[in-house]
């Protein structure tokens, strides 16, 4: 162990969905306090939905991300089935894990490759990094694109899929 103290703090991260900020104090070797804050302002989408027919719901709480549409989608979904006791069949729930699937690769793919990554490699931001590491975009590029394809082929579109 060591006898050295190390206190960090992040008041703001950028490079994260949402807003958020980081606390780490270390002392003699041990982590005292770590604290890692993911907060964004209300955005009232719930009150977006009061007074829409339930035919309006999905396509409405797709644009709560453009990153991330289909887990609101689904979220949704699933509400409105509860609501009328509807239970979808197995053909119906293997299709919604094919487009969860799809939005968690490419989710993922931009996450490490075009927004951790930089960090990690010691850029400012991904257009510094691609100048001297191109295949690491052009990877994250092409597996965001391939969830992207799976987004569009079972939502229409890639973005706020209906």
């Amino acid at each position: 162990m060591t006898e050295r103290s190390v206190s960090i703090h992040v008041p703001a991260m950028t490079r994260v969905e949402g807003e958020g900020s980081l606390r780490l104090r270390i002392e003699h070797g041990e982590i005292r306090e770590l604290a890692l804050d993911i907060f964004e302002p209300p955005r009232y989408f719930e009150k977006f939905l009061e007074g829409r027919r339930y035919h309006e719901v999905l396509d409405t709480v797709a644009r709560i991300c453009g990153i991330c549409p289909v887990a609101y989608q689904m979220s949704a979904a699933q509400a409105v089935e509860d609501a009328f006791g509807l239970e979808p069949g197995p053909w119906v729930r293997d299709m919604r894990r094919v487009f969860y699937c799809g939005e968690w690769l490419q989710s993922h793919a931009l996450h490490v490759h075009l927004l951790a990554a930089p960090d990690f490699l010691g850029f400012d931001s991904v257009v510094g990094m691609a100048a001297r590491h191109p295949e690491v975009v052009h990877r994250g590029l092409r597996l965001q694109g391939l969830g992207n394809a799976l987004i569009r082929l079972l939502g229409g579109r890639s973005v706020h899929p209906v």
